[in-house]
Formats: C-alpha cells, sequence, structure tokens
C-alpha cells in the first residue's frame, strides 16, 4: 500500500500539489496569516509524501466520533448467540461445494424462523449475514447464484424488498388499532392521526414505546397521506371530537392522488395477520417443485382459498370490499 501511495506522489503532478498546498497552509496558520483551517488541529488528516491517507472510519474511531453499532433487541441478541455455534473456519474447499453452501443458507433460515419468528421463505439482506456473524456466507452465495433476486427465484424465496414493506404494514396496523383503542376511544377509520400527535405522545411506565415505532412505520410506508389514501381514511377534514381534544392542526392543502373506498381497519388487520400465517406455515421446497412466481412477492389468497381455510367472515368482507384483485393492488400484494 505504501509503496503504490509513494509511486502515485511521484507521478501526479496534481497530488503532489495538494500535499504542497495543504502544508503551506499549516505554516501560514502557525505564522498568523490564515483565519481559517480546513484541517483537523492536530494534523492526522494532512496528506504525506510517505503514506497513504487514512479513511473517513479510521478518522472517527480516533477522535472519538464513530456512532456505536446499533444494539441488539433480546431476540436478536438470543439469535446472534446461537449463530455464534456455526461461526468456525471450514476446511479447505468447502465454500466450493454448492451443497455446503446451500446447506448452510437453509440452517440460517430456518433459526431466523425458530427465534425470530420470520417466515422461512424470506431472504434477509446480505448485510444481516454479517450483522450476525455469518459474513463468511455472503461470498460463497454470491458466487453460486448471483445477486439474491436470481437466489430468491431459483429457491421460490421472497426477497427483501418484497417482504419488508408487508412485515411493516402488519406491524403499523397492529399499532394503528392499539392507538385507535386507547387514544379515540375505538373510533376506527374516522380520522387519521396527525404524526406530530403520534410522536408527542408519552408510554406508560415500563411500557413499549410503540408511538416511536408507529411513527416510523407510517413513514417508512409512503407517509401520512399515502398511508390514509391506501386504507380510505379520512386525514384532511378534523372530526370535531379531534378538534376539542387536540386543537385544529395545520394541514397542507395537497390534492389526493387516487381516491378509495374506506376499508374496516379491523378487517384489514385480520387479514394480514391471516396472510403472515400463511407464510409462515411455508416450507423450504425441492428446487424442482419451486413456483416460478414466489419471488415476485406475498401472495393475496382468493375468495375460495378462504372459504377452504374456514375464513367464512374474511372471505365475506373481502368480496364486500370490492374482491381480492382490488385489495391487492391497495396493499401491493400480488394476485395470480
Amino acid at each position: 500500500m505504501s509503496g503504490q501511495w509513494k509511486v502515485a506522489v511521484e507521478t501526479s503532478r496534481e497530488l503532489k500539489y495538494l500535499i504542497w498546498k495543504q502544508h503551506r497552509q499549516v505554516e501560514l496558520t502557525k505564522q498568523g496569516k490564515v483565519l481559517s483551517l480546513s484541517v483537523i488541529p492536530d494534523g492526522r488528516n494532512l496528506l504525506s509524501k510517505d503514506s497513504p491517507p487514512m479513511s473517513p472510519k479510521l478518522l472517527k474511531k480516533m477522535n472519538g466520533t464513530l456512532k456505536p453499532k446499533k444494539p441488539f433487541t433480546p431476540i436478536e441478541a438470543k439469535f446472534a448467540k446461537v449463530m455464534e455455534v456455526y461461526n468456525f473456519k471450514r476446511p479447505y474447499g468447502y465454500w466450493q461445494n454448492p451443497e455446503n453452501v446451500k446447506d448452510e443458507l437453509i440452517q440460517y433460515l430456518e433459526a431466523a424462523k425458530s427465534i425470530m419468528g420470520r417466515p422461512v421463505r424470506w431472504l434477509p439482506r446480505f448485510q444481516e449475514f454479517r450483522q450476525f456473524g455469518r459474513s463468511s456466507l455472503v461470498q460463497p452465495t454470491r458466487q453460486l447464484y448471483g445477486s439474491a433476486e436470481n437466489l430468491c427465484q431459483k429457491w421460490g424465496l421472497i426477497p427483501h424488498t418484497e417482504w419488508i414493506y408487508f412485515d411493516c404494514m402488519v406491524n403499523m396496523t397492529n399499532n394503528l388499532v392499539r392507538y385507535y383503542n386507547q387514544h379515540y376511544e375505538g373510533r376506527m377509520g374516522e380520522y387519521f392521526p396527525l404524526l406530530s400527535e403520534i410522536i408527542r405522545q408519552t408510554p406508560e411506565e415500563g411500557e413499549h414505546n410503540y408511538y416511536k415505532d408507529l411513527y416510523y412505520q407510517i413513514m417508512k410506508l409512503g407517509g401520512r397521506r399515502a398511508v390514509s389514501q391506501t386504507l380510505g381514511i379520512q386525514s384532511d377534514k378534523q372530526p370535531e371530537w379531534h378538534l376539542e381534544k387536540y386543537g385544529r392542526a395545520k394541514l397542507r392543502t395537497v390534492p389526493e392522488i387516487v381516491v378509495y373506498e374506506p376499508l374496516s381497519l379491523l378487517f384489514v388487520q385480520e387479514l394480514l395477520e391471516y396472510i403472515r400465517e400463511c407464510e409462515m406455515a411455508h416450507e423450504l421446497q425441492p428446487l424442482e417443485e419451486v413456483d416460478p412466481n414466489a419471488y415476485k412477492g406475498i401472495k393475496m389468497p382468493s375468495v375460495e382459498e378462504l372459504r377452504e381455510n374456514g375464513k367464512e367472515s374474511l372471505a365475506r368482507q373481502v368480496e364486500e370490499a370490492g374482491g381480492a384483485k382490488d385489495i391487492a393492488v391497495r396493499l401491493y400484494l400480488r394476485i395470480d
């Protein structure tokens, strides 16, 4: 590395001038001729002819400004502890065998299902492998399958970009129902709460701050207006009871792009929970039996499928709401 840097300094006129300019600035600053200097006072980021510059991450670490890693939740900490068992050096040539790579991937996905409660068909980002100490899985997986999308297509898995929206929608709906029950006296779907109102709420002592979760979930799903239009909940005109309790809200007058008929929030919650239960019930199939369309997204069940599984009430509500196809479009679900 140092040899390459020395060659670059000797052959690049621009680099030579940049090094001279920085050191000249330091001299002028000491003499009081330059009032401001865009370098760290101790000079650790000054360019040198002999050694290459430090990386921004290393500089932040040395200055004590490097942000700590996000702490694990209790469930993630348990999963990370289980993954430590598999974090050992494999014999030479182990990762060259495609069967070994498949076995390791299946182990990871099944462990995530049993511990974290995530469906086995939901493929995480490769970054998660590194996060839980399984970085050795990343390179062999990419060499064998290329991109995550190719892996999902061959195995019938659902990529992170597809299932993360659905998972966020499930959690947001559950938290929103809880919010309506606690603060709106069960007035489901009459008025969509303001984000400023949600984030100002304080949880009871010892209670998890689901208000913060709800706020960020709505933001991830496109914001208050997008979510309220998806669910068909009024978000512009404040009802009288809300006006008396929270005061007049400052709302921007933005024209609505799509206007949907109102959906019962309890119906959406029940439907999404049913779909997630179906996803949890899925097992990894042999490659020759994989559904070629499975990787395209999470499927919306048909009315007939709901009735076959004993969900007569849910099937009737789907029909009243416009049918499976209309609901699939609104909730971004796959429809065959």
